[in-house]
């Protein structure tokens, strides 16, 4: 537990009235509540009579288990055991007068009951109360709870739009969906926001529609006198809403734009009296939107109470309609007293979160202040960021003014930042006069501990914690944030910056955002250079594509004598098979009992051994295992939905009631998140996260690499803001206070402007000072230096802040012009190393081993083979052609003539005769049909005529014999290889070197003699025939593919010494398909190693 370096005063409050304790970030708020609970214990409420209720079930957990373990070390402390407590705690405990064992007795009964202890939240509170007290609140018994309330509150919104616009005026439903432009749709915000209140539905719109009339009879008479001023050939002049609103079609109304205000600029000198008409229409529609959002609140109220009544009918109720009735029922002055006496001390976490109907519950119960019953209203109104859940932070303060510490007692020292992230923080927040654009929230800097010393190690930015980048210039786009952020992020995991003396870890990093698009920008290039990171997956993992697969599995393990089932267990993701493979198992029963016996094994498994045995097997024998090592989300996903079979045994014990749980999980509306790590184990990789879900958390370092851009405007918005009420800018600047308070030991704070707006820096900043008399040409280049400028004077003198100054990343060189990268050049300064840097291990591929340009007989087989495989051919002896060429061709080909090659060898051993070219034909034509409609199709015909060839034409160079006569049982096709290159030495240390994977497209035997076989797609060019073998013979010398047959061969021939095999190395085949057929040889060429050397 956090040690205090201030005295507690909030635990001599007295157990009456309402303590408003306002808790910023960081400041203990939750050992502040368990230090409250505990003098509450002492002065003698049993914790049954206490509430503490919180917004989430995560909350409430640990918000008990602090508590139990406080209770827990007062009590062996008391006993004389050497437990540690705070100091402060200790002096408050010896200050207390009550009898010693009164106190010792008090803390054994608090711990006896303590698992009866009502620590919860909000909705499960009124929820527990509507069951135990149904008959005193006068709610139904029999309610069916819905847990996802969007539809039912679109539905709402939906009978209120036709309750108000059937049978009406158009118009009117015209200027409302002018105001909520998705319309009912766009009320389903207001409905969870609005307090329910009795009324008529009716009487809340009458004076809407008597100030539409006066709106209506001003836009007319101005409508004639601009017809009267603009005839009809004359009106192209008109804005474009101008001449709309000349036309016979009402549309949505003038004057709900800010444009609209300078409209009357664009009538001619001398047109004073029409201009007068414009601002008077204009103004009568600002009345009528005013009137119309206040009324709309009010039938918003009247509606939702309504509702709820039909709902209740219909024997349904959602989470919200707990709220609801049970602080209808408080209206009652008996329900609030029957509460006050059961619950007489209740503390109300994370208050600031509540929505008008949730404060206004506990408002009713402890409005009446006596002794021994008190209300502990704990939150911090900056916090307030969750308005699209209902959250009020109006009705939070006007809870607070009624309390009897008003103002409220704020909580100073910070326990969780750095002395550098706080002073930028504070300086930040602190130095302008209405930091939140809110009356009652302002911002009262907070004080490190004493003594707190920075725990995280960067020489490259030794004292910095709070590092700002606006960018390189006003140009920079989101993506340069992103990268910007990924090539920092590489930095800080090298093993050289250090916290708490061990490494930095990627858990140790939290990237916020504002939305979850902007998350996968940043893990898209996190997955570029290999940096782990782990992201919030919404919804539950039952509902997920592995899900439905794992659920097709489990089917084929209850029923493996099924084929049906089995076929589509096997036709799923996990197991890979093609219609094709399928079909052959279900037409050959021998093929299919091995699978069904395997099946078989597992089921039985998951009976003796449970679920997770079961999986274990089947994936092990069915190859599954191997594919899921490069899917870690899927293999993430797949552990948690066994781990949750397996964690439901208990309640489900045989196969078919987990059966039965896991169907009706995936069935369950209720959603729940979860945090999916990509490229590592899970929960070690860097959080990527919004900022609303990181409320609550905190991590060494944080990026905050969009800032906290601007939201759309929308109109009701702006009517927010001129009443001088909640707005989107408020919520910005909370959310922006959120980010920054996230962090322990450095923040990286960016200030994206290429077509967004940072109001909330802005604000903060008052940039608009620094806007005057600038030179630049554009307002993103304005914006730019002058945010700039605003940080520089804003952070002056400010310990522990700094600019950052990003290095370039290679992937980012790649991207600029040759003008950019010698600008560039010029300005980087070169460091000498004390050492030479490791040679990097790459995959690379033989392509880029050609492009090297090395002599191939130099080749020693220590070369760690750098190259970047970025899909270049880069072989001149290729020509780019339209149609069936390319790679992508190569590729589609190579695959005909694999799954054509199976198909010979099996037709082999079926009818121990080898096919003629007809049945090849035959075969591949009914096998690859052409598709006309799609690009392959294109090259179904080309791709069909290259492999016939390459299968039946006779191979000169070995046997004479086509391909197809010497695959056999024997032959292999792509068969891949992992070749270790001889170990490096070092400064008289041994490294271990590179190895060269690669896969070899058939591995063919004639006799004991054993040969590789290279198929080639490419167009040669040269006069006479190109591909004749002395013509290709030039080929293998000029483009270095005698390279890849010595490479190739070396790994075949060392695999036939280590296994002892007695067959021997023939040579590597080239087949250049596109050359075979017309001439005796022509297209193949063999190459053998030289006698002297091996490869």
């Amino acid at each position: 537990m956090t040690g205090f370096s201030e005295t507690p005063l909030y635990l001599g409050l007295p157990l009456e009235g309402i303590h408003a304790i306002e808790a910023s970030a960081g400041t203990g708020k939750t050992t502040t509540l368990a230090l409250l609970y505990l003098s509450v214990i002492l002065s003698g409420v049993s914790p049954e009579n206490i509430l503490v209720v919180t917004f989430t079930r995560a909350a409430a957990q640990d918000v008990r288990e602090r508590i139990q373990k406080l209770l827990e070390d007062v009590r062996q402390w008391r006993s004389g055991s050497k437990a540690e407590i705070l100091p402060d705690l200790r002096a408050y405990l010896e200050t207390l007068e009550t009898d010693p064992l009164l106190l010792d007795m008090r803390l054994r009964e608090a711990l006896v009951v303590f698992d009866r202890a009502p620590i919860q939240t909000i909705h499960s509170f009124c929820q527990s109360l509507l069951r135990q007290m149904s008959f005193l609140l006068g709610a139904p018994a029999n309610l069916v709870l819905v847990p996802e309330d969007q539809p039912v509150l679109y539905e709402s919104s939906v009978r209120l739009w036709r309750s108000l616009f059937y049978g009406r005026d158009s118009r009117l439903a015209e200027f409302f969906l002018s105001v909520w432009e998705d319309g009912p749709g766009g009320w389903v915000r207001m409905f969870r926001t609005a307090s329910a209140r009795r009324g008529s539905p009716e009487t809340c719109f009458r004076p809407v529609e008597e100030v539409m009339e006066q709106y209506r009879a001003r836009r007319q008479t101005f409508r004639e006198a601009l017809g009267i001023v603009f005839p009809e050939r004359s009106r192209e002049v008109l804005p474009h809403r101008v001449r709309d609103l000349l036309g016979d079609r009402e549309i949505p109304a003038l004057g709900l734009s800010y444009d609209d205000a300078d409209l009357g600029e664009t009538f001619p000198p001398g047109e004073d009296a029409l201009r007068e008409l414009l601002g008077r229409t204009l103004q009568s529609a600002r009345d009528l939107q005013e009137v119309i959002r206040s009324s709309f609140r009010d039938l918003a109220g009247t509606w939702k109470h309504r509702e709820l009544r039909e709902r209740e009918v219909r024997g349904i109720a959602t989470y919200d309609d707990l709220i609801l009735r049970v602080a209808d029922s408080l209206e009652r002055e008996s329900v609030a007293q029957r509460l006050r006496d059961r619950f007489p001390v209740a503390f109300v976490d994370e208050s600031q979160d509540t929505s008008r109907d949730q404060s206004g519950i506990f408002a009713r119960i402890y409005r009446d202040p006596r002794p021994g019953s008190a209300l502990f209203w704990i939150g911090d109104p900056k916090q307030s960021i969750y308005r699209f859940r209902g959250a009020d932070v109006g009705a939070y303060l006007e809870f607070s003014r009624q309390a009897k510490s008003s103002p409220p007692l704020r909580l100073s020292v910070n326990y969780r930042s750095s002395p550098g992230v706080l002073h930028a923080v504070n300086r930040l927040f602190g130095r302008h006069p209405s930091p939140f654009l809110l009356e009652g929230v302002s911002y009262h800097p907070s004080s490190p501990v004493s003594g707190r010393k920075p725990e995280l190690v960067d020489p490259a930015f030794s004292g910095s914690c709070f590092l700002v980048y606006p960018g390189r210039g006003p140009k920079d786009k989101l993506d340069d944030f992103a990268r910007v952020t990924a090539d920092e992020v590489d930095r800080l995991l090298s093993g050289k910056i250090l916290l708490n003396d061990r490494p930095l870890a990627a858990s140790d990093i939290a990237v916020l955002v504002p939305k979850n698009d902007d998350g996968e920008r940043v893990a898209g290039f996190f997955r570029e250079r290999g940096i782990p990171y782990n992201s919030a997956s919404p919804g539950s993992v039952f509902h997920t594509h592995e899900a439905d697969e794992i659920a097709t599995v489990l089917d084929a393990l209850l029923s493996p004598w099924r084929m049906p089932v089995l076929c589509l267990a096997l036709g799923t993701g996990l197991f890979g098979w093609d219609a094709r493979r399928i079909d052959g198992l279900v037409r050959d029963p021998e093929q299919a009992r091995p699978v069904q016996e395997v099946f078989l094994e597992a089921s039985r498994l998951w009976r003796t051994h449970g679920i997770r045995a079961a999986f274990r097997e089947l994936f092990f024998r069915m190859g599954v295992w191997t594919r899921l090592l490069s899917a870690g989300r899927t293999r993430q996903r797949i552990d948690r939905l066994v781990d949750r079979i397996e964690k439901a045994a208990g309640q489900f014990p045989t196969p078919p009631d987990q059966h039965r749980f896991f169907s009706r999980a995936r069935l369950s509306p209720e959603g729940e998140s979860h945090e999916e790590t990509v490229g590592g184990e899970p929960g070690t990789g860097v959080h990527i996260l919004t900022v609303h879900k990181s409320k609550g958390l905190e991590f060494p370092v944080v990026f905050v690499p969009f800032g906290i851009p601007e939201k759309t405007r929308k109109e009701e918005e702006a009517f927010r803001e001129e009443d001088g009420e909640d707005s989107d800018q408020s919520e910005s600047l909370r959310l922006l206070y959120v980010a920054l308070t996230r962090a322990r030991e450095r923040v990286y704070l960016f200030c994206p402007l290429n077509r967004k707006k940072q109001s909330a820096l802005d604000h903060l900043l008052e940039t608009d000072r620094h806007l005057e008399g600038r030179r630049e040409k554009t307002v993103t280049e304005k914006r730019f230096f002058a945010m700039r400028e605003a940080l520089e004077e804003a952070f002056s003198g400010v310990d522990g802040v700094s600019f950052f100054e990003p290095r370039e990343s290679s992937g980012e060189r790649n991207h600029k012009t040759p003008k950019e990268q010698g600008k560039v050049e010029d300005e980087i300064v070169v460091r000498s190393l004390a050492h030479p840097l490791p040679v990097p291990r790459r995959v690379t591929s033989f392509t880029a081993i050609v492009a090297r340009g090395e002599d191939s007989d130099a080749w020693n087989g220590t070369d760690p083979l750098i190259g970047d495989e970025d899909g270049e051919d880069l072989s001149g002896n290729l020509v780019e052609r339209p149609g069936a060429a390319g790679r992508a061709f190569g590729v589609f080909v190579h695959g005909v003539l694999e799954e054509a090659g199976k198909w010979i060898v099996r037709y082999k051993k079926a009818k121990k005769i080898s096919p003629s070219r007809a049945d090849v034909r035959e075969w591949l034509r009914s096998s690859f049909p052409s598709r006309p409609s799609d690009e392959v199709g294109g090259w179904t015909a080309s791709a069909l005529e290259l492999a016939e060839q390459g299968l039946c034409t006779p191979l000169i160079p070995i046997s004479g014999l086509p391909l197809a006569d010497l695959l056999d049982d024997r032959s292999r096709f792509e068969e891949p290889f992992l070749l270790r290159l001889p170990d490096e030495e070092n400064a008289g240390e041994r490294e271990v070197a590179s190895h060269l994977r690669g896969v070899i497209d058939v591995v063919v035997w004639s006799g004991k003699t054993v040969y590789l076989i290279d198929y080639k797609t490419n167009f040669l060019t040269a006069e006479g025939n190109p591909y004749a073998p002395e013509s290709l013979e030039r080929v293998l010398s000029d483009h270095r593919y005698d390279l890849q047959a010595r490479i190739y061969s070396g790994a075949c021939r060392r695999h036939l010494a280590l296994t002892g095999n007695e067959g021997e190395f023939g040579g590597f085949l080239f087949l250049f398909l596109r050359g075979m057929g017309r001439e005796r040889g022509s297209g193949t060429v063999l190459w053998t190693p030289p006698k002297e050397g091996g490869a």
